[in-house]
């Protein structure tokens, strides 16, 4: 009776991010189909928390998002028509966190859901991190290739900024310092300093390979978008395993 009522809960909690972020031309159509049954999939696989994770992250880059985009539409560096993602998006960014989800329900390896909690947020805090740095960082006027550094336009794929930088590494701190709260007030796990440190410095390293993998795969043509963002995701997850491996 408990798992069916938990069901129910992540069904509607779902639903109800689904509809606001079409609304809120967060998501096209077919960006909040994919959404719905990747959220889903983490609430049932990942547990509440996870889920309600997943909705700060969406609730982040929609402030991102929508931040002075009528400068970013001016200069043709806008995500969308509105602002809205597709499912090539959601696929990116949700993908290694459904993994981990199923793996932290089937126990894989013998690792603990605390354990699995780690990677998961790290994935997130990438993600985050990712989605602020390009955001807002495209307002900025100084923009230099990362692999280079000489100056390019905004919007060019492996260009950071000082502010991209900067909301990059507060994208993945405040993804880490949610995870604080509703993981402790709903799974019992607490997270050390250090845990919450690490999280955040992969997800801003995890950050910078998706920059390095821009202006060097994505530029000739061997990686997309979106098989870019999965790619420095699972890398940044890849990352912290091994540093918790050999601490």
């Amino acid at each position: 009776m408990a798992i069916e009522l938990n069901f129910v809960a992540v069904v509607i909690v779902c639903l109800l991010i689904s509809v606001i972020a079409y609304w809120k031309h967060v998501l096209s159509l077919s960006g909040v189909i994919s959404a719905f049954f990747v959220g889903i999939a983490l609430g049932v696989f990942g547990g509440i928390a996870w889920l309600l994770l997943l909705l700060i992250f969406l609730i982040a880059s929609f402030g991102a998002t929508k931040y002075k985009f009528e400068a970013k539409k001016r200069w043709g560096v806008q995500e969308g028509k509105k602002g809205e993602r597709t499912w090539r998006n959601v696929v990116a960014n949700g993908a290694v966190p459904v993994v981990l989800a199923i793996l932290n329900y089937l126990g894989f390896a013998g690792i603990s859901h605390e354990h699995y909690s780690l990677l998961y947020l790290t994935a997130l805090a990438t993600a985050a991190a990712d989605t602020l740095a390009s955001e807002i960082g495209v307002l900025s006027e100084r923009v230099y290739l990362i692999t280079t550094l000489k100056r390019v336009q905004r919007g060019t794929n492996g260009g950071v900024s000082l502010l991209g930088l900067t909301w990059a590494f507060i994208g993945s701190a405040f993804v880490a310092l949610s995870g604080i709260a509703f993981l402790h007030y709903t799974d019992k796990v607490s997270l050390s300093i250090f845990s919450i440190a690490l999280i955040t410095l992969a997800g801003f390293i995890g950050c910078q390979i998706d920059s390095l993998l821009g202006a060097t795969l994505e530029n000739h043509g061997l990686l997309t978008k979106g098989t870019n963002n999965l790619c420095s995701i699972a890398l940044s997850v890849m990352l912290i395993e091994v540093i918790l491996w050999v601490t």
